[in-house]
């Protein structure tokens, strides 16, 4: 391991890893990782975006906060 020499990677290796890494980013990568949890939150984003005129906005406010808190931590 720490005697182990640093082999850098060819291009086509190089892209390969760029491929991968960009696939598994942003809001698409987490939804394949996480599906349960990707319905959970765009099914409580809807209640609260449909019913923001029945109910406070401010409640509507709250929610969408809390909900793209919980989209964060994962």
């Amino acid at each position: 391991m720490a005697g182990d020499a640093h082999v850098p990677l060819t291009t086509g290796q190089a892209k390969q890893r760029l491929r991968e890494v960009a696939r598994d980013a942003g809001i698409s990568g987490w939804t394949r990782r996480h599906p349960y949890h990707a319905v959970l939150v765009a099914m409580m984003a809807g209640l609260a975006a449909g019913g923001a005129r029945r109910f406070d906005d401010r409640l509507a406010q709250t929610l969408l906060a809390a909900l793209l808190g919980v989209s964060r931590l994962r």
